[in-house]
């Protein structure tokens, strides 16, 4: 029974969760620069002959090494749409509560608990907010890994191996996960031949960091940079006061708790298979940042399928059929409840979005978005910059710049590099919502209004 209980409530969550991420576009909802990013990279790679990105100023593929991109253009190329993107993503994660209840069912014989844990991944924070985040490729890694573990604990090696390089397609930083997933195995089974497997898997990470992301950004790993994740890392790294504030703080106290904390902290007596969770952990911690330190973001994608593991590993140790029992009612309640305390989108978000679909008619800014797409923006040669939360929806072109770019030199989130500049380039359109600021950062330009819709504006370049 609690297997279908669970193959409904997956089922739920794919279309539930990826409808509510199509409809928060198509409503102007998201915080959409990495979104804009993703969906412009991908299409240009299934359609496009030009791969510089000028929404990162970059090369797709020299911002990160999402190799994983190019099987997943592949996909878009049959189906063009945003939906398309979500729909693939809420599918791989909400499979991973099957892959989470295949090992738990054969590790433990326990059908209960094992489906109580599926639907404890569906509800985790971490899970539940690195996708209602947005479209990040590095996310399909989390089915992979998982389905790397499962091959090991059925000792099938060579689709381990499989499936481990499948992970390191979703960013360069996967293999380091990779790496320490090959030494835990060589030390847990006594095995020194998957050393081998961790060489194989060291040798990539350093040709991916200083051969292959130069050839795409001519710099390589530019994270260490002034204004970056790893800047104050790169200052401080010889400061022992730095690691004492990195790792002793509020801060990384409630990250913990919000992993640990859902799985009723089974995940600690299971402690050998969180090695491999330990360089993704440790590079959030050592960033500094509260963006990558905590359950809010999608940084923990390589660190949860090892923590539920862990946690199934941690349940194998409990000996008493009474303390199961209370244990699992216990993770039914901490999933629960952390889901309420930490989950950053309600379900109550989901159902407004969903329900829009069914019910509600095109808002006003919708019908002026599609008038304009139809009458001056149908060609995807045709150039635009466009506010933050307006990139996702012109994604799908050659050339779409994040505004106040190429104006501006703006890079989003820094201040590297940031001031005025007389700009190479003027797109053919500019469109932006209506406010003082940015309608008077464009006078003086060579731009007519072409549309007001009273929120939007749309200019276009007069020659």
């Amino acid at each position: 029974m609690i297997k279908w209980v669970l193959g409904l409530l997956v089922s739920i969550f794919v279309c539930a969760t990826s409808l509510s991420h199509f409809f928060s576009i198509q409503h102007f909802h998201f915080s959409a620069y990495d979104l804009g990013l993703h969906l412009n990279g991908i299409w240009k790679i299934a359609f496009s002959e030009d791969q510089f990105n000028y929404l990162r100023g970059t090369n797709y593929l020299g911002d990160h090494l999402w190799l994983i991109a190019y099987p997943i253009s592949w996909l878009i190329k049959v189906f063009p749409s945003f939906f398309t993107f979500f729909f693939l993503q809420a599918l791989l994660l909400g499979l991973s509560a099957l892959v989470v209840y295949f090992i738990a069912r054969r590790e433990t014989k326990d059908e209960l608990f094992s489906g109580v844990l599926g639907i404890a991944w569906l509800i985790h924070p971490a899970l539940w907010n690195m996708n209602m985040e947005g479209f990040y490729p590095e996310l399909t890694a989390t089915f992979f890994l998982l389905l790397a573990i499962f091959f090991f604990l059925r000792r099938r090696t060579l689709w381990l191996f499989v499936f481990l390089s499948l992970a390191c397609l979703g960013k360069e930083d996967i293999a380091l996960t990779a790496i320490a997933f090959c030494v835990a195995i060589a030390w847990r089974t006594r095995n020194p031949r998957y050393l081998l497997g961790a060489g194989f898997y060291l040798g990539w990470f350093l040709v991916s960091l200083y051969v292959i992301l130069p050839h795409f950004n001519s710099v390589g790993f530019f994270r260490f940079s002034e204004g970056y994740w790893f800047a104050e890392f790169k200052n401080r790294w010889s400061d022992f006061s730095f690691y004492g504030e990195v790792f002793w703080n509020k801060t990384v106290l409630i990250y913990v708790i919000g992993l640990l904390g859902p799985l009723l902290l089974l995940p600690i007596r299971g402690f050998w298979i969180l090695v491999p969770a330990l360089p993704s952990f440790t590079i959030n911690l050592l960033s500094n940042t509260d963006y990558l330190r905590s359950v809010d973001r999608h940084y923990n994608n390589q660190i949860l399928p090892f923590l539920f593991v862990a946690a199934i590993l941690g349940y194998q140790k409990i000996r008493s059929q009474k303390m199961t029992k209370i244990v699992t009612a216990g993770l039914v309640a901490s999933s629960l409840g952390f889901f309420v305390w930490m989950a950053k989108v309600p379900l109550a978000a989901i159902y407004f979005n969903v329900r829009t679909l069914v019910m509600a008619p095109q808002s006003g800014d919708q019908i002026f978005f599609e008038e304009i797409k139809a009458e001056f923006l149908r060609s995807p040669k045709t150039t635009i910059s466009a506010f933050h939360t307006l990139t996702p929806n012109l994604a799908f072109r050659d050339r779409v710049y994040h505004w106040p770019n190429p104006f501006k030199t703006k890079f989003f989130g820094l201040s590297e590099g940031e001031g005025a500049s007389q700009p190479h380039y003027l797109p053919e359109f500019v469109l932006l919502v209506k406010d003082p600021e940015s309608v008077s950062a464009i006078q003086g330009y060579p731009y007519e209004v072409v549309r007001d819709s009273g929120h939007f504006i749309l200019y276009r370049r007069l020659f």
